[in-house]
């Protein structure tokens, strides 16, 4: 594989046909050692659309590193329409440290909340290389996310409220091509995680569509999650399919649920999390008021609060058995009494 430890010059989506990969080095940290982001690139024998595929925004939610490597695996430039850039690792200063954002003391520790970059820090740098040397060469996003260890996801979001509705349609139809049976239609731009997050900023700045697919999480088992792992292949090859850079189609799921509203089942109180329900109920049904899960002192070993359903619902993300701290993600429903039906073709 072709390699350089500097960024390439120009387009790096205008090259020969290969892989490659290479380093853009941004600034030293106090360590004393050089802190760089990597890319790689696939461009395939035709052309054809560029899309960027970025994993660990948050460096402790790094499941889709794996992801990455996988899919870098399986794509052959000879059958491939078009480039994909990836990103295994988007703020390698957090990831260093396992932890969300990058630990500084920055007003922008949050590299999902600092685009397009407008100073010097670590994440306003990042920002800035990400979109210098990624986000203006791409005609879709594909940005990874999940969760920490102890906690897994099942669900693909989109926003349903950039400011261009062409680009909000298309980005539905990335998500539906994802093959996932939940899609979570989000108010990206008006409510979380905002205009300066990445999908956001690359709506608004070059009429981006884009998708955050959310499936899979770190700390169930070798199993559970490479099945994981290869659900998020397959569906990113699905997206390249209804892109027309890859030949062939993926099948789709009989019915698929777009969903607009969900319910954090999130604890109150500190205490050891015991839930209900396990990674194997991802996408089943739950019932308002159903007991999912409750949390115990874990000195006294009294229950100190029930976690309850608020409505009907699938259920789309659960926490294991673990230490909680008010607010920790526990049990996620999606709300699909209105959701919008789409059938499998």
């Amino acid at each position: 594989m072709q390699s350089s430890t500097a960024a390439l010059a120009g387009d790096p989506t205008d090259q020969e046909p290969g892989r490659s990969w290479f380093r853009v080095p941004l600034t030293t940290d106090l360590h004393g050692g050089q802190l760089n982001l990597t890319v790689h690139a696939v461009r395939g024998a035709e052309p054809g659309p560029t899309v960027a595929v970025v994993a660990t925004v948050h460096g402790n939610e790094w499941f889709y590193i794996d992801v990455v490597r996988r899919l870098l695996d399986e794509l052959q430039p000879e059958t491939l329409r078009g480039t994909v850039l990836a990103v295994p690792v988007a703020n390698p200063a957090a990831f260093g440290q396992l932890v969300r954002a990058t630990p500084d003391a920055s007003d922008t520790p949050d590299l999902n909340r600092t685009f397009p970059g407008r100073y010097n820090s670590i994440t306003e740098q990042l920002a800035q290389a990400l979109d210098t040397h990624v986000l203006a060469h791409s005609d879709y996003l594909i940005q990874y996310d999940c969760g920490p260890w102890g906690w897994a996801i099942a669900e693909v979001m989109y926003g349903s409220d950039f400011p261009d509705p062409a680009v909000s349609e298309k980005s539905r139809d990335l998500a539906v091509a994802y093959g996932h049976p939940v899609i979570r239609a989000a108010a990206l731009m008006a409510e979380h995680p905002g205009p300066r997050s990445m999908a956001g900023f690359a709506a608004s700045r070059y009429n981006i569509p884009s998708i955050l697919p959310e499936i899979g999480g770190s700390g169930f088992g070798p199993d559970v999650e490479a099945s994981w792992v290869t659900a998020n292949v397959t569906g990113t090859k699905s997206v390249l399919q209804h892109l027309g850079m890859l030949p062939g189609a993926t099948p789709r799921p009989e019915r698929t649920y777009i969903c607009r509203r969900r319910w954090r089942v999130n604890p109150s109180i500190a205490g050891m999390l015991e839930p209900n329900l396990t990674p194997e109920d991802l996408g089943k049904p739950v019932r308002a008021n159903d007991l999912v899960g409750v949390v115990r002192d874990p000195y006294t070993l009294e229950v100190l609060e029930e976690l309850r359903a608020p409505g009907d619902g699938l259920l789309f993300y659960v926490a294991r058995h673990q230490p909680v701290r008010p607010g920790d993600f526990s049990i996620g429903i999606m709300d699909t009494e209105n959701a919008d039906v789409v059938t499998g073709e």
